[in-house]
């Protein structure tokens, strides 16, 4: 099936023992969708993991109800396998 990647975060995780302590940060974010629907977007999970554009999709999504015109969203994000697409039925309803 050819070379599986792991993640350089999440190997780093799991080779930890449980209770061992690591450093780790938050970093604000500027991140933020635009404020005019109709502004097409392009979203690119390459390899970040796609929690931060679930939020967006989700809130554009709660959005889009109220507006009588608003442009697509397209996101763009790698899966090894199909088991590993865990959001399916949500992103596929956006």
């Amino acid at each position: 099936e050819g070379k599986i990647e792991k993640g350089t975060c999440s190997s780093y995780l799991r080779s930890l023992s449980p209770g061992t302590a690591f450093n780790a940060r938050v970093v604000k974010s500027s991140f933020r969708c635009p404020s005019d629907p109709t502004f097409p977007v392009v979203l690119i999970g390459g390899g970040t993991g796609i929690a931060p554009f679930m939020a967006f999709m989700e809130e554009r999504a709660a959005e889009f109800a109220s507006y009588s015109q608003y442009a697509k969203w397209h996101f763009f994000f790698g899966c090894r396998t199909k088991n590993e697409f865990l959001y399916k039925d949500r992103i596929e309803k956006w």
